[in-house]
């Protein structure tokens, strides 16, 4: 199974006419080695183990586009060394987005996202993820796994700022170790958007989730959300907004309804800075009798500076992390993040983050909580027309009222890669 994906992904390929007059073809290719430090691999409270890992890993790019579709595949493989345990592993990694404009006003796209590794934490860091690539959490350790996560969408355009789409996610997770939690997603959805007038305008989603676990309890769960929007400028919009979901399961862990009522306003508060903001309630009644409430909320503000960006971020309520790879179910918590970007010389750039989560997993017996604190931070350096050298440090740290679950780790990466445009036609 986790050959046939991401080869019927690439037989896509053959469904495009790379020769045709018009399009504009680009295949880029490059290497790259990185040096790995990993100072508790297990993330356990005590007798840490240390992991020093090299990986060399090659990557091959094709970007293709007209005027009426485009196709972007890019594969990475990697061969890692594991100086700990002296072995070899070869881990995998597709990335695929294809778009088809099939008449002036309706859109068909696809996306694929295929991971075969033992490093769950390396993705949290990628500022590019996917919105449906799957992020597990950075709890599980190193534990080898593959993943694939496809959807495909169609919107239909049918007036100027409005819009209808249909769309399907599937996701699956398997992991090597026995005792970890394996599933398969099936996610069909929906999404309405319509600009009434030059004021007002409303965005309505709609989602099903089935979740077939092969240890916890299978998951079928329903959301809707509704927005309305009050546009009082071109910079200025106030929202209004009104969430539900509603969550069953199979066995014995205890369904729920969430209802969630907020007010937000976005604005454009300078040409250089944007805010959105949200505030209000969150509720949640759940069929064991141990009902929730308390504040929702989120927060994005962003802002470019002279020589790189800032940014702010936070959310809040109510979230369901059953597919997160650790059984974790129904949270509530809280989060607040920052980052700095900055170019210290004309190719050499550094960045930082922060963040803090607070976790209270109800689906626990008994229900139990976790603070996490995250920081990143790296520079890079680009060099001669192709070569690039990067140093990145990541810190973990977790507090949890099981106390077997704390733990701490550092982090440290150093890379060196070439990479170029091969051909163009």
């Amino acid at each position: 199974m986790k050959k046939i994906i991401p080869l019927l992904c690439l037989s896509l390929l053959g469904a495009a006419d790379l020769h045709a007059a018009g399009r504009q073809n680009t295949v880029t290719g490059s290497i790259g080695v990185r040096q790995g430090y990993d100072s508790n691999v297990h993330r356990t409270a005590d007798g840490e183990v240390e992991e020093w890992t090299t990986a060399l890993t090659p990557t091959l790019g094709l970007t293709s586009a007209s005027a009426r579709d485009s196709l972007s595949v890019n594969y990475s493989p990697s061969v890692v060394y594991n100086h700990r345990l002296d072995e070899t592993n070869l881990e995998h990694f597709l990335d695929l987005a294809a778009r088809r404009s099939l008449s002036d006003r309706l859109q068909l796209s696809l996306t694929d996202t295929y991971e075969l590794g033992d490093d769950s934490g390396l993705n949290r860091d990628d500022t590019g993820t996917r919105p449906d690539r799957i992020v597990l959490s950075e709890n599980r350790g190193r534990n080898r796994y593959w993943s694939n996560s496809l959807t495909a969408r169609i919107n239909n355009e049918f007036a100027r700022d409005s819009s209808l789409g249909l769309g399907y996610n599937h996701s699956l997770l398997d992991n090597s170790a026995p005792n970890e939690e394996d599933y398969q997603r099936h996610r069909p959805f929906a999404s309405f958007d319509r600009r009434w007038s030059t004021r007002w305008s409303t965005g309505i989603d709609g989602s099903y989730s089935r979740g077939n676990f092969d240890q916890s309890d299978d998951l079928s769960e329903y959301t809707a959300d509704l927005e309305q929007r009050c546009h009082l400028d071109p910079h200025r919009t106030i929202t209004g907004s009104v969430g539900y979901t509603n969550a069953e399961y199979d066995g014995t862990t205890s369904g729920y309804d969430t209802w969630s009522f907020q007010a937000g306003y976005r604005t454009d508060l300078t040409a250089a800075s944007t805010l959105a903001a949200s505030a209000g309630w969150n509720t949640t009644a759940r069929d064991n009798g141990g009902d929730e409430d308390g504040l929702a909320y989120s927060l994005d503000y962003q802002r470019r500076l002279e020589k790189g960006s800032f940014t702010l971020n936070g959310s809040g309520g109510f979230e369901n992390q059953q597919f997160a790879g650790a059984g974790n179910g129904l949270s509530r918590y809280w989060t607040l993040g920052a980052g700095l970007r900055h170019q210290l010389a004309e190719r050499l750039t550094a960045d930082g983050r922060l963040q803090y989560r607070n976790d209270d997993y109800l689906d626990r017996q008994p229900s139990s909580g976790e603070k996490s604190w995250d920081a990143g931070g790296g520079l890079n350096w680009a060099f001669g027309r192709w070569y690039t050298a990067s140093l990145r440090y990541l810190f973990r740290e977790v507090n949890a009222d099981a106390t077997s679950d704390d733990y701490t780790d550092h982090r440290l990466f150093f890379a060196l890669s070439a990479g170029r445009d091969l051909w163009k036609w």
